[in-house]
Formats: C-alpha cells, structure tokens, sequence
C-alpha cells in the first residue's frame, strides 16, 4: 500500500475456473534452465482511488486473468480505501470503461465491445490486428 489512493498488488490469487494462466509459458529458473511457469506468479497491477471517480484498476496483460484481477482489486479495494475470458463475468464489477490493449485480441475486443458498447476504449496500447472501437470498426 503506497497511501489511502494506491495500490499495488501481490501475487494476484486465482478464483476463477476459467482463467488459467498462459499454457506453455517459460520463465528462466534459477539454476538457469528454462522452467514451466503457466501461472505467471509474479504478474502486478495498480489500483488508484480517485475522488468522486470510483477506483482505476491498470493491469499488464492480465495473464493471470481479469475476472481474478478485479476480484482482488475489488476485495483490496476496501482496505486501501479504507471503507478465458468471459466478458459476463466482467457485469458484477460495473466497470464504467474498459481499455483493452493490444494482447486481448481483436476477438475479445469486439467480445467487450458488443457486450458493453461505447464503454470499451481499444486500443488503449498498441494495436490489434483488427480495431474496434464501441463496437464499430475504425
């Protein structure tokens, strides 16, 4: 915890059945040999609390899942504030916008994009290989 308005996470727990990792993922060991590392334990994200805006949650990749991404953030939340992807499961946090980036896919984007149509920003970096935006194409 760096205040009352920022948070970075630990390792990110995985709750979801569906969010598994990144089958075949490698990480370099530390005898230095290649190592099976599909739950990627050592993925962050940073949560901010802006008044009268609610709470930003900025992910990486989010190999370890959205959906345990926000769980976490939303549980943490609390406390700091002191007070494969299925895109209905994202519906229980009322996400106000979505910023995809270029790593969910052009598929998952127009996924986000017809479920919650003018709240998903793409590409928030980078670009997929075909963009969508509020479930339009540019």
């Amino acid at each position: 915890m760096l205040s009352k308005s920022f948070y970075v996470s630990g390792e990110i727990p995985r709750v979801t059945s569906f969010e598994r990792g990144m089958p075949g993922q490698h990480s370099l060991g530390a005898g230095g040999e290649w190592e099976l590392d599909e739950t990627l334990v050592d993925e962050r994200y940073v949560a901010v609390h802006i008044a009268n805006k609610g709470l930003f949650v900025f992910t990486a990749c989010s190999h370890a899942g959205l959906i345990n991404v926000l769980t976490h953030a939303a549980i943490d939340s609390l406390t700091f504030r002191s007070t494969g992807y299925q895109a209905d499961s994202m519906c229980p946090f009322n996400l106000a916008l979505i910023a995809a980036a270029h790593c969910t896919g052009w598929r998952a984007i127009g996924a986000l994009a017809t479920r919650f149509k003018d709240r998903v920003v793409s590409p928030a970096a980078g670009t997929p290989s075909r963009p969508v935006m509020g479930g339009r194409r540019r």
